[in-house]
């Protein structure tokens, strides 16, 4: 499977779980909660297209080095 079509796939997998989600906290009246899944459903997208559109990887650890 070619990164564009991966892209896609992981997208609308996001999107189709991410709006009856806050669409119904909206409908619940919990605002910032709403604006708290909105920002993840953001954030997310926006790796998405860096990982798998733009091909860029993290170069910074993603976990701290252990000192001894």
């Amino acid at each position: 499977m070619n990164r564009k079509r991966k892209f896609l796939l992981l997208f609308f997998v996001l999107t189709i779980s991410m709006i009856p989600l806050i669409t119904t906290v909206l409908i619940s009246r919990a605002y910032l909660l709403a604006i708290a899944y909105t920002g993840f459903y953001l954030f997310i997208s926006y790796f998405l297209y860096l990982r798998y559109i733009k091909g860029v990887r993290p170069k910074y650890p993603l976990a701290s080095p252990v000192k001894d």
